[in-house]
């Protein structure tokens, strides 16, 4: 399976280890892995005036980053998205590439009758790996929301998905290989 890893963890945290623990457990299983870690890219989360018109129109991809994961997406079976929680919900880099890179012709086209339809068909599965001190429940309910209900909208429609929130007491390395096992 092609496996797209989105990560967006800052270097200098100590959870930041369940990005790695992700990799690794999918690129040991056998799958064909690609990861995409926005804070080490640089990535820029928001849109410039340009795109922001570009949007509205048929090429809304103008940048050579945005294409570039664009083209990631379309081409894989599975996306994870590894990243800690931030008051509830998504790191702002996460949600402005989110912003960027799903855009009309990518996550969602329109029909003739300007009815939206998903457009990500060949994604199967989503999944999302968070770590952090709060209860799952209440740290990554926004995030879980964002990502994954709202996301899978645009997937195929046999698209199955996982969250798997990691406490600093757990062995996060034992619980992604358990957790993605068979995936």
């Amino acid at each position: 399976m092609r496996v797209l890893v989105v990560s967006a963890w800052e270097p200098d945290r100590a959870d930041r280890s369940c990005v790695a623990h992700t990799v690794h457990a999918f690129a040991n299983s056998g799958h064909d892995v690609t990861h995409i870690d926005l804070i080490a890219e640089r990535f820029v989360p928001y849109m410039s005036e340009a795109e922001r018109i570009a949007y509205e129109s048929d090429e809304p991809l103008i940048t050579a980053e945005t294409k570039r994961s664009a083209e990631l997406v379309l081409n894989c079976e599975a996306v994870v998205f590894c990243h800690p929680v931030v008051f509830g919900g998504l790191p702002p880099v996460l949600k402005g590439w989110l912003d960027r890179v799903l855009v009309p012709g990518v996550a969602f086209v329109f029909d003739n009758r300007q009815k939206l339809r998903p457009n990500l068909l060949s994604v199967r599965r989503l999944a999302m790996v968070t770590a952090g001190d709060s209860p799952p429940a209440q740290r990554d309910d926004l995030a879980y929301r964002t990502l994954i209900r709202t996301l899978r909208l645009n997937c195929n429609r046999m698209c199955r998905t996982k969250r798997l929130a990691i406490s600093p007491s757990d062995d996060s390395e034992a619980l992604i290989f358990k957790a993605f096992a068979g995936w």
